[in-house]
């Protein structure tokens, strides 16, 4: 996955902001690029907008927990990068 610029990122967190979904109040997981989510976890896919700012992300789903937006791939069920919010 390629990065993304800071400023990408900046607006990535606002439309994550303004979402307005659940925050996981704590994953039983360390927070690494790489590790596998549980089955059981409910992420949510990201507002259209992001694919258009960070067409990498379009396929990607989300959750946010510790303070951070952690960016899932939904057929592995592995992080793949992790934004602050």
């Amino acid at each position: 996955m390629s990065a993304v610029t800071e400023a990408q990122k900046d607006r990535i967190r606002d439309s994550v902001r303004n979402a307005k979904v659940d925050h996981v109040a704590k994953l039983a997981i360390p927070l690494t690029v790489g590790a596998e989510v549980p089955r059981n976890l409910h992420f949510y896919p990201f507002p259209k907008e992001v694919a258009e700012i960070a067409p990498e992300y379009g396929s990607f789903f989300y959750v946010v927990a510790a303070e951070k937006i952690v960016v899932i791939d939904p057929l592995s069920y592995r992080i793949v990068a992790i934004l602050p919010v």
